[in-house]
């Protein structure tokens, strides 16, 4: 559905650049609206938008990226140091 709504709207399906630039600019809306203060429906609204935006570029680059999900979700590890959680083998 992401990548149809993508064609549909005549968004750009081939430059993996143009897509970051959306996923930056959304997720800055993200931030402000979470930083202003919004109501959680807006705020969620505008992460819906981030990970919609990530799927487009997901699509463009041909990656499964449930897929890509699922295995770092498996494999990753984590221990508490200092109070915060950082990656084991880092």
């Amino acid at each position: 559905r992401v990548w149809d709504n993508m064609v549909n709207q005549g968004f750009d399906t081939t430059d993996p650049r143009k897509k970051l630039g959306r996923i930056r600019g959304e997720l800055n809306e993200l931030t402000e609206a979470w930083e202003g203060g919004k109501l959680l429906p807006e705020v969620l609204e505008e992460a819906a938008d981030v990970v919609i935006e990530t799927l487009g570029l997901a699509a463009i680059l041909g990656g499964d990226l449930e897929k890509a999900i699922m295995a770092k979700l498996t494999s990753r590890e984590y221990k508490r140091v200092g109070g915060e959680l950082v990656k084991e083998g880092l």
